[in-house]
């Protein structure tokens, strides 16, 4: 049967695979990022599919402002097959998570000297209580389910930012980076017609003597970022 696509969103369209003989074996297979033939704006997703023939699923995103039909026997696209490769159960370096700072620690011996033993004791307690507020690494951000965040580009065309070549010397600090955001749920991979590049900086360290300073011991001199700029001409 058809399938409605409605405006603006995202559909998971059940497909079949076409055998490419009688007695073909299914396979592991990759389908392209491509734009679905016979209709405005509207694409599908690069997705890995299981060894099978049937009930498979595409993503297929509707980006036009208006709701529209994918009719069945639509050709979505073509599966070019996945190589497997055999990993190893040892764990790599890059997974291992980056260490965690004692904050409360940090904090208690940063008091004033002239504090009592008792009033240390009740600024440990309240800081024991209220941890769970506190960063305890760089990589500790936080997030909230209650809000999110959405850019409305309307009919616009997916922005698909050109690649940046960046120095030597940034490459294995920006893998390190990106590693630790996805071991720590920062990121995910994902398949899209956007792409924004990618952008290397120095971190600014305060003097030893400041109170705050916008970066730990723990901390990479480095930084990395998300170039949206393209974004925001929309």
């Amino acid at each position: 049967m058809s399938t409605v696509l409605p405006p603006r969103q995202e559909t998971e369209v059940l497909v079949r695979i076409t055998r490419e003989g009688r007695r073909a074996a299914p396979y592991e297979g990759i389908t392209e990022a491509l734009k679905v033939p016979n209709l405005s704006h509207v694409y599908t997703a690069r997705r890995v599919l299981p060894a099978r023939f049937t009930e498979q699923r595409v993503r297929v995103v509707n980006t036009d402002t208006r709701e529209q039909v994918l009719r069945k026997g639509a050709r979505l696209g073509k599966i070019e097959r996945a190589e497997i490769i055999q990993t190893s159960n040892k764990p790599s370096t890059r997974e291992t998570l980056a260490p965690e700072v004692d904050v409360v620690e940090q904090m208690m011996s940063s008091l004033p000297k002239e504090l009592t033993k008792e009033q240390q004791g009740e600024i440990r307690e309240l800081l024991d209580e209220h941890s769970s507020i506190f960063s305890k690494g760089e990589y500790d951000i936080g997030r909230t389910p209650y809000v999110e965040y959405r850019i409305d580009t309307g009919a616009h065309r997916p922005i698909r930012q050109a690649l940046t070549r960046h120095p030597f010397k940034y490459l294995d600090i920006i893998d390190e980076q990106v590693e630790q955001m996805k071991a720590h749920g920062i990121i995910e991979p994902v398949a899209s017609h956007g792409r924004a590049t990618l952008c290397s900086y120095a971190r600014r360290i305060t003097r030893s003597d400041s109170a705050l300073t916008t970066n730990t011991s723990t901390e990479s001199p480095y930084g990395t970022a998300i170039r949206y700029r393209s974004l925001t001409t929309v």
